[in-house]
């Protein structure tokens, strides 16, 4: 059974580094970077600036 916690159990990261006006992001598993900010009508926009990688992406991606 332990074979299977060690298949399932994972870790997701994302990290910002800012210098100056660059923003420079990173991340690993299904976490995400999410960017918001209000158009001139006073609504929430937010935008997603990563891509999820999971660990089945790969194995598809062998197969």
């Amino acid at each position: 059974m332990d074979f299977l916690y060690i298949i399932c159990d994972g870790t997701t990261a994302v990290t910002l580094v800012k210098q100056g006006q660059e923003l420079v992001i990173g991340n690993v598993g299904d976490s995400r970077a999410v960017l918001g900010y209000r158009d001139k009508d006073n609504s929430l926009i937010a935008i997603q600036l990563t891509v999820d990688l999971k660990p089945v992406d790969g194995v598809i991606a062998l197969c």
